[in-house]
């Protein structure tokens, strides 16, 4: 009997050792616990829920900081349908700041990221199939923390108390099919250049998609929120539709030098606001919003709200080849006696106002 014990020890060390071979590094690695950095490279697989209290003891260099689990160098981590939960724990200077998943470079997936001060902070990586609930922010992308040049696609960031979505001073961002609900705010970014491509914003209590460029807006939707979309120097906003929000569907700022270009054929209906509502400021070049659709609102179809600074010279925006019907305030309204906007080719159920034309 004892003759064999040997063979049967060198059986189970070569069964393991083919088994590292065939799964990669990765795989084949210790089980991920709190604190883990994985990679570079290799696939990782979360074999369970983990809760862990912030671990995080990193000084103030953002993009080095760990968070509950830090993804580095090209590696995967596969969630597996698991949940990673940020719990009170470190009392430390940086406490406030718990951060969920860094990943840097590298791939996060298939998962839920709940309780954290930020969901996930990526820089160069691909996010998909996540979910981000009851977070400070879901997915937190700024130039301060090393973001920069994501796909974030097919994710869920809910009930979160303040952004869904947020990105700001950062380039080459791209978010496909997300769906931002029950936060504070859907979708936001500030001076970040973002695509943001059929995204959907629902019931969230402020804005739906909170828009400063230079970005893009296409084939978006905000249906029941406070506002659908806050928009101000974005290049190109196209094809979005706004529904049942409280407020209005569409506020459009151009009181800033860099102005949006191009707002056309995204439609306003049902809103309990302005269909299109538009601040316009002194210090914006041209821009055009055309093609648009505004019906059923509550409030105008399209509004011009207010100037600020000194007059005007001349038209800045131009307003053309819009359909405007059946708003219950009024298909439209311009404070500024069409002074500064250039009305031509709309199509007005109504139209109080001899200017327009």
């Amino acid at each position: 009997m004892t003759m064999f014990r040997p063979l049967s020890m060198l059986a189970v060390s070569l069964t393991l050792a083919v088994l590292a071979v065939l799964l990669g590094s990765g795989d084949a690695q210790a089980r991920i616990k709190c604190g883990s950095i994985l990679g570079p490279g290799g696939s990782h697989v979360l074999d369970r829920d983990l809760t862990c209290a912030q671990v995080d003891k990193a000084g103030t260099d953002y993009p080095d900081r760990i968070g509950v689990l830090k993804v580095i160098g090209g590696a995967t981590l596969n969630l597996n349908g698991h949940t990673v939960t940020c719990k009170p724990g470190y009392t430390g200077p940086y406490a406030k700041d718990a951060w969920g998943i860094v990943a840097r470079d590298s791939t996060v997936k298939n998962g839920t990221v709940r309780g954290c001060r930020f969901g996930i902070v990526p820089s160069g990586s691909f996010v998909k199939g996540m979910t981000l609930d009851a977070n400070d922010n879901g997915v937190w992308m700024r130039e301060k923390e090393g973001s920069g040049g994501n796909v974030i696609i097919g994710n869920t960031a809910a009930n979160n108390r303040a952004y869904g979505f947020y990105m700001q001073e950062t380039r080459d961002e791209m978010l496909i099919d997300n769906i931002a609900q029950g936060n504070l705010v859907g979708f936001g970014f500030h001076d970040a250049d973002v695509a943001l491509i059929g995204n959907v914003a629902l019931r969230n209590t402020t804005l739906g998609f909170q828009a400063d460029g230079p970005g893009r807006l296409m084939g978006n939707r905000a249906e029941e929120n406070g506002e659908g979309f806050s928009i101000s120097h974005i290049g190109e906003t196209a094809g979005n539709i706004a529904s049942r929000n409280t407020g209005s569907g569409f506020v459009v700022y151009t009181s800033r030098p860099a102005m949006l270009s191009l707002i056309h054929d995204n439609v306003a209906r049902g809103n309990g606001g302005d269909g299109f509502q538009l601040q316009l400021g002194n210090d914006g070049p041209p821009g055009t919003l055309s093609s648009n659709y505004a019906i059923n609102n509550l409030g105008y179809g399209l509004h011009v709200v207010d100037v600020f600074g000194p007059v005007l010279a001349e038209p800045t925006v131009t307003i053309t080849g819009n359909t405007v019907i059946r708003n219950a305030a009024g298909d439209l309204a311009d404070v500024s006696d069409c002074r500064y906007v250039l009305w031509v080719a709309n199509r007005f159920g109504t139209a109080a106002q001899s200017c327009i034309h």
